[in-house]
């Protein structure tokens, strides 16, 4: 199973299970712990302004070991790649529109906050998830 594959709906489960990217009795309880600390650990990096942090270390450190880890560091790092993205307007839309712009930015980090939080459980749970908005896939 490839779990890049970009045929899949937004905000959806990965087709087939998380069982094809560890053993045949799925991830572990250590696999499932470091695929929700790539994004909760992006969420908390994102409030201190670090969001690239620990799914970068995640995926450099253990992505060897499970390639249902490496999913989820990397989907967590294609997220905070976009938002980036989405930051660099909101502050373009601020300084074009005299300030108005600048009310995207608190919705931005709300929103990737939250997205996070949903993606870290359901890492924790064991299953393959996308997030459910359209972001660039720059890492496979």
């Amino acid at each position: 199973m490839d779990p890049t594959n970009q045929n899949e709906g937004l905000g959806s489960y990965v087709a087939g299970d998380s069982s094809d990217l560890s053993g045949p009795l799925g991830p572990t309880q250590d696999e499932k712990m470091m695929g929700m600390m790539a994004h909760v650990g992006a969420a908390v990096g994102v409030l201190i302004g670090l969001p690239f942090l620990a799914p970068l270390l995640i995926l450099l450190l253990k992505s060897k070991d499970s390639a249902f880890i490496r999913f989820n560091a990397i989907e967590s790092l294609n997220l905070q790649i976009t938002s980036l993205i989405a930051y660099v307007v909101a502050v373009v839309l601020s300084v074009v529109t005299c300030g108005v712009g600048a009310l995207l930015i608190p919705a931005v980090t709300i929103a990737v906050v939250v997205l996070n939080v949903m993606a870290g459980l359901k890492a924790n749970e064991g299953q393959l998830y996308r997030y459910p908005i359209p972001m660039l896939r720059l890492l496979k």
